[in-house]
């Protein structure tokens, strides 16, 4: 398949992702977009051990860095093979180093969650993640292949749904990749931009994916709509294949979570309307919600005992859905579910069932501001971020520390967003502007 996007950077970007380099990076820099802004700052901020001052990518790949050839474990085609043949001369683990985070969706960074962008000539991308069991992927992106190769004979008027055609998995310094060109952004990104009529077209065949898999006995966990690439108006390309389970090795109560997590995961996305079409055609089940069981971290530190019922925990998801979710403030919007994912990749239990505490203390209306100040807070820690990718400098963190603190005071509508933005501006470091 030819590549759609990838000699656009705008689409390399997220609209997250353009306010966090335009920062440190003058606005004049992204009139007509044509670089990613990772290798200007690169040449100009960064240490002298990953910087390429008057050097192009494709320089490196001529011969600047020698080390042992990758081992290849699979490719799908020989066309995938001809993608690898500048790392002969690379590590890759080490050529990554110097290339961008997936900043085309809103998967926020961190030092343990390696998702890149690379590229050799700044004109054609791919992506790459590092994945831990590389036989469970393939044979998963292999079934679940098949599940849509189905879905297009039974659903001719759908949306155009498979998985990546072209991908390899190489093994290099003890770790494994999975690089696929890069096709677009997810249908995150892509949503609001859809007309009606497609939205509603992605809506159907979605639902009638999601029933296919059902029919089969698969459950593809991550049904999520970050791991669905939109590279038009009518094609979704799936990715991400690490949990397909078999329906019949699930507990009713595991399935009830796992449902109940994949209704969050389209949270940004769709409106609760929508969410509630997409899977009202799935079984519904039903346990007994006396039952104990026990706690992981985040419900041990809200509950604060090892021990729960199946009630408090089911309980404490439909809280999580409701803050996961699209809210108004003011004439902007707040996205819930990705201040949710920064929470659990990156924060403590502890500090995530601190904002679950503040919220059971406030009324649902003053939500909103809480969860404003949260993106806040989120978006200094992901920025200041970022500058020490460039810069050697290591920042405060101040989400985890925020929340903390919050949740041992009486919070107030009138009193909040004024009191955190002063302690934002006391423990946070302000970034730097790059001149032309």
């Amino acid at each position: 398949m030819d590549q759609p996007v990838g000699s656009n950077a705008q689409y390399l970007l997220s609209d997250y992702a353009k306010e966090w380099y335009q920062n440190i990076i003058p606005d004049s820099y992204f009139d007509g977009l044509y670089r990613h802004p990772h290798f200007l700052l690169q040449e100009r901020l960064s240490e002298q051990e990953y910087n390429v001052p008057e050097k192009t990518v494709k320089q490196i790949v001529d011969g600047i860095i020698d080390l042992e050839d990758p081992q290849v474990i699979w490719i799908s085609d020989t066309t995938s093979q001809s993608w690898l043949d500048p790392l002969k001369t690379l590590g890759l683990s080490r050529y990554l180093k110097t290339m961008p985070f997936m900043t085309s969706s809103d998967v926020l960074l961190g030092e343990d969650k390696l998702c890149k962008l690379m590229t050799f000539d700044e004109i054609t991308w791919y992506c790459v993640v590092e994945i831990k069991n590389p036989v469970q992927y393939i044979k998963s992106l292999d079934t679940i292949r098949k599940v849509t190769v189905d879905f297009a004979i039974q659903a001719k008027e759908q949306f155009v749904i498979h998985t990546v055609d072209n991908w390899a998995v190489v093994c290099d310094n003890e770790k494994v990749y999975f690089i696929t060109p890069f096709y677009g952004q997810t249908v995150e990104q892509r949503w609001p931009t859809l007309p009606e009529k497609k939205q509603q077209k992605l809506l159907n065949s979605l639902r009638d994916l999601l029933l296919l898999f059902e029919k089969k006995g698969l459950y593809w966990r991550d049904f999520a709509p970050r791991n669905m690439l939109c590279p038009n108006e009518d094609e979704i390309i799936l990715i991400d294949f690490e949990h397909l389970i078999d329906t019949y090795d699930i507990s009713l109560s595991e399935r009830i979570v796992l449902d109940k997590y994949r209704r969050i995961w389209f949270g940004d996305v769709l409106s609760q309307t929508e969410i509630d079409y997409l899977f009202e055609a799935m079984p519904v089940y039903e346990v007994n919600r006396s039952v104990r069981c026990k706690a992981d971290e985040m419900e041990e530190a809200y509950f604060g005992r090892s021990e729960i019922i199946l009630e408090e925990r089911f309980a404490l998801l439909d809280m999580i859905s409701k803050v996961e979710r699209t809210h108004k403030y003011k004439k902007g919007v707040i996205h819930g579910h990705r201040l949710g994912l920064y929470m659990s990749d990156f924060l403590s239990s502890k500090s995530e069932a601190s904002l679950y505490k503040i919220l059971g203390r406030l009324p649902v209306s003053t939500w909103p501001t809480v969860l404003r100040t949260l993106q806040q807070t989120i978006d200094f820690d992901q920025l200041n971020y970022i500058i020490s990718l460039y810069n050697k400098g290591v920042t405060t963190k101040v989400t985890e520390t925020f929340l903390d603190e919050m949740r041992t005071r009486e919070l107030s509508d009138s009193s909040l967003e004024y009191g955190v933005m002063q302690w934002i501006q006391q423990h946070s470091k302000q970034p730097g502007i790059v001149n032309n």
